[in-house]
């Protein structure tokens, strides 16, 4: 299930530091959010759900924060923190994956 970096998404932050706040995502084609490149949005009371892959990919050596959202019914990862990625991830609701609802692999921390 897992696509990573390579996978095609809604919302693809690849730098710098953007809010993004009361937002209902979902994909089709793909993850709903894919923050990389050492990129550092924030994320406050958001809907992710029902993507074909990931709700949220956070990697590449990328930070910034997830605060009061909810990851739910997506078919990979609700949350997949990889590659030496350090987000915060705060007062969220993550339930109903399809697969599981928080991955850590490949020296990702948060």
């Amino acid at each position: 299930m897992h696509k990573g970096l390579h996978a095609m998404c809604a919302v693809d932050v690849a730098s710098g530091s953007a809010t993004f706040r009361e937002c209902h995502i979902s994909s089709d084609a793909g993850i709903g959010i894919k923050v990389h490149s050492g990129a550092s949005p924030t994320f406050v009371k958001c809907h992710v759900s029902y993507c074909k892959y990931e709700g949220v990919w956070i990697g590449d050596g990328s930070t910034g924060r997830v605060e009061e959202s909810r990851l739910f019914s997506n078919y990979g990862a609700n949350l997949h923190i990889e590659s030496n990625a350090h987000p915060v991830v705060h007062r969220c609701k993550i339930f109903q994956s399809h697969s599981c609802g928080v991955r850590v692999t490949d020296k990702g921390k948060g």
